[in-house]
């Protein structure tokens, strides 16, 4: 890790083995069971250290066939929502999503969205619907939408407490979408975003790129509070005639199948930075959630899990409830 930690972000010491990152082999001491405790965002507090995944409930709840409950969010210490470009989107061909193994889904939703313009007003009930917690607003685009749309939350979006950059959904094509595959790319974001606002920032990276420490480390300088790890991996899904089982094609993997690959990017992360890393990918138990932190991630995001299981978010929040 960097030596010295941003002005503005708290990290309390995370659980990490003797050595992460780079060299599985060298993690030679196991795991305290210690967790961490409230992660502080600048003026932002995730108490406890559990978030949603992006869409994962608003991916469900437009499809008939799923259902989620929002009270499942109540134990959660953000709320994030999801991601908001700066035009409409009608999103991919259906079907978006499907059960691609145990505990996995594949989706290729297209980031379908109402658009930026729109959200102010439909999304400002968030916060109290919610209980009260900060909800983060995912933001997607080129470098110049993202600035714009962060400039106009800060100055007259009061509801938004944080900003996420996603900076990796692999389910459209062309502009901005994969810039966290890219360390300039990312590092622009991050810094066209910063100029413009004092929110905290977390900046969503993918586990689909050469090196994703790089990445972290430009988003770091860039300006980013915060990071994380990861956002779904880029697969073809067909069914045994050679379909797609989706509209498109291609889609991303997420739950259970992605877990070990999280679990490496975290390291990486956690090697490369000072700042927190938010664990995303395949976390839907307290054994796969202290796997994530033992990895050194100061909280985790759940999606996969939480969707197909919306009392999963509750049996999460009671590992703090004991050692």
């Amino acid at each position: 890790m960097s030596a010295a930690t941003p002005a503005g972000v708290s990290v309390s010491p995370a659980p990490t083995p003797a050595a992460v990152g780079g060299d599985p082999s060298a993690c030679t001491d196991r795991p305290t069971g210690t967790l961490p405790g409230a992660l502080r965002l600048r003026d932002v507090v995730i108490n406890p250290p559990l978030l949603n995944a992006s869409g994962a409930f608003d991916l469900l709840a437009t499809d008939p066939d799923w259902r989620a409950d929002p009270a499942a969010a109540a134990p959660l210490g953000a709320y994030v929502t999801k991601t908001v470009t700066a035009e409409a989107r009608s999103g991919n061909p259906r079907p978006w999503v499907e059960l691609l193994a145990p505990e996995t889904l594949v989706n290729s939703v297209g980031l379908a969205n109402p658009g930026f313009a729109e959200v102010g007003e439909q999304w400002r009930e968030l916060p109290d619907t919610l209980g009260g917690i900060p909800v983060i607003l995912s933001l997607g685009g080129c470098p110049e939408e993202l600035a714009a749309m962060a400039g106009e939350v800060s100055a007259h979006v009061g509801w938004v407490a944080g900003l996420e950059l996603n900076l990796s959904c692999p389910n459209v094509h062309g502009g901005n979408v994969l810039a966290a595959a890219d360390p300039a790319r990312a590092a622009a974001s991050v810094a066209a975003v910063r100029a413009v606002t004092d929110l905290p920032m977390l900046v969503k990276l993918t586990a689909a790129c050469g090196d994703i420490g790089a990445v972290a480390t430009a988003a770091e300088s860039a300006g980013a509070d915060g990071l994380v790890a990861v956002n779904t991996m880029p697969v073809r899904a067909l069914d045994d005639d050679g379909w797609p089982v989706l509209g498109s094609p291609d889609g991303g993997m997420s739950g259970a199948m992605l877990h070990p690959i999280a679990l490496r990017a975290v390291a990486a992360c956690v090697a490369a930075v000072a700042i927190p890393v938010i664990g995303v990918g395949g976390v839907s138990s307290s054994a796969s959630a202290r796997r994530m932190f033992a990895t050194g991630a100061r909280a985790i995001g759940v999606g996969t899990a939480a969707a197909l299981a919306p009392s999963t978010l509750r049996d999460l929040a009671h590992i703090w409830d004991s050692p």
